[in-house]
């Protein structure tokens, strides 16, 4: 658990007359939240984690002098309020070559507010990325080979949005990273 507290927070605010952006002083802000995470193992060869944690970070109403600020209770941009993953993993001997493994985990976040005015045009809503690793490592540990797959279903979702364009009124909208395969290999020399 933790608790946070800003003084003469600085955020970046469009003009609208110029449409330039400057740095303003958004006054106070306040966050606080709490992470649980658990690992269990089932059998020598089964285990299995969890996580989540919760976050509201948001602008004070008035700052320290007692001013009223702009941003009063929006959300702190790129926050979540929630997130969590889960995973699980199977390894497996394989004689002399050394043991297989599989992993499966999921990540989720809830929806987030790209700049702190928290616009909706400029949000993501919740979300949930599925990724899976399997491969092969050697009994004395000092090469392994993985194959895996990241954002296994595909989902199309936004990591930020506003950014430079926005300051011409044409926001830019960053995608995350579609299905990805890959094979990995490492070897340790010593």
């Amino acid at each position: 658990m933790f608790q946070y507290d800003y003084t003469n927070f600085q955020t970046t605010v469009i003009d609208p007359d110029t449409l330039v952006g400057r740095v303003e002083n958004a006054g106070s802000a306040t966050g606080k939240g709490a992470e649980l995470a658990i690992r269990g193992r089932f059998s020598r060869d089964f285990e299995g984690f969890a996580n989540v944690s919760w976050l509201d970070a948001s602008f004070d109403d008035f700052d320290q002098d007692g001013n009223p600020i702009d941003f009063a209770g929006n959300t702190f941009r790129l926050t979540p309020e929630w997130s969590g993953a889960m995973g699980l993993s199977y390894s497996m001997p394989m004689g002399s070559i050394g043991r297989g493994s599989i992993t499966a985990t999921w990540n989720w976040r809830s929806s987030v507010f790209f700049e702190d005015d928290n616009d909706p045009s400029l949000s993501q809503g919740a979300y949930g990325l599925a990724s899976l690793r399997t491969g092969i490592t050697a009994n004395d540990g000092r090469w392994q080979v993985l194959a895996y797959v990241d954002n296994l279903f595909d989902k199309q979702y936004l990591i930020d949005a506003g950014n430079t364009g926005d300051t011409f009124g044409i926001p830019t909208f960053i995608p995350g990273n579609p299905r990805f395969f890959g094979i990995q290999m490492n070897y340790r020399f010593f």
